[in-house]
């Protein structure tokens, strides 16, 4: 019987991938978000110090995140719905990109294959268009994948759905969870 639940978890952990994301504000909005009708992606900074974190990927990158980011945020919200409109009260959203490291560990047992870990940490500041604060947080995703390239990516899609999730929920209020069709599983 063990035998089989511990297959079951590997199967189930190799399909989906191990994760562990979150956006956590910094305090209270200063004002809601409710008062915005649009969203000011700008493309994030990158605070990571020279030579920080591990060998890169080819096709998973700090620079080539730093590039999507704007984009994937972007799109996401507008499938959503969320501050997508194309005129009224606007809401800016500047990120720093403070970690983006992938680990690799010895496997565990003989057919484990998430052995590579992707880290993903970023702050985000909120402002309208005076330039005031309205709030701000820290993301940070941890996702496991067989390959460095499959853990950054996740890595990638999820930090972007953690901080899209919380937009989305400040926006629309305590209303029942509906699943995101975009979420990753």
């Amino acid at each position: 019987m063990d035998r089989r639940l511990i297959l079951a978890t590997a199967i189930l952990a190799a399909a989906s991938g191990c994760t562990r994301a979150a956006f956590v504000p910094d305090g209270p909005l200063a004002r809601p978000l409710t008062e915005f009708e649009r969203v000011d992606v700008r493309p994030l900074l990158n605070k990571m110090p020279a030579g920080a974190g591990s060998a890169e990927p080819p096709a998973a990158s700090p620079n080539l995140f730093l590039q999507s980011f704007r984009k994937e945020m972007t799109s996401r919200l507008q499938r959503s719905k969320v501050l997508n409109l194309t005129n009224g009260p606007m809401v800016i959203l500047e990120g720093t990109l403070l970690r983006y490291t992938c680990e690799r560990r010895p496997p565990s047992y003989a057919k484990d294959n998430l052995t590579d870990k992707g880290t993903i940490e970023v702050t985000i500041v909120l402002t309208d268009e005076a330039g005031k604060r309205l709030g701000g947080g820290k993301a940070a995703v941890e996702y496991a994948g067989s390959t460095p390239d499959a853990a950054m990516k996740g890595a990638e899609k999820r930090i972007v759905a953690a901080i899209a999730g919380y937009l989305r929920k400040s926006v629309r209020g305590k209303e029942p969870e509906a699943p995101d069709p975009d979420d990753p599983p």
